[in-house]
């Protein structure tokens, strides 16, 4: 349980840097941004990606078991389909993001800085 509050505290300092840095810039950050991560262990891996939309939401896309002989080629269509699933989601994603950046906006510091004041409220971290 504790790696899935990792990767969701992870997740979260992701997107809250990534608007802080356009705040920053006096960029429009996009309004549905994901933040993509993957988990691995051992030869298990696990894709993840958080979104915020009024709170913090924290999906697996997929998991799957890479293949490391010729017995495990059964596995290689799972993992195909996880690493190309996971990349076509970060690649709509970035699509995404270039959009907005190359949009004209008229979009306040104001505004800018409320919506980062709603999802910057990170406590510091403490070692337990």
């Amino acid at each position: 349980m504790s790696d899935f509050f990792q990767n969701a505290r992870a997740g979260k300092d992701i997107i809250n840097y990534t608007v802080v840095f356009e705040v920053k810039l006096k960029r429009a950050p996009p309004l549905q941004f994901k933040a993509y991560m993957v988990q691995s262990i051992g030869l298990s891996l696990r894709f993840y990606f958080m979104d915020y939309l009024g709170k913090y939401r924290l999906f697996e896309i997929e998991t799957c078991e890479i293949p490391t002989n010729l017995e495990g080629v059964n596995l290689f269509t799972s993992f195909f389909r996880a690493v190309v699933t996971w990349a076509l989601m970060v690649r709509d994603t970035d699509q995404e993001f270039r959009m907005v950046r190359n949009r004209s906006t008229r979009y306040s510091n104001a505004h800018n800085l409320r919506v980062l004041s709603e999802i910057n409220h990170n406590k510091s971290r403490t070692r337990s």
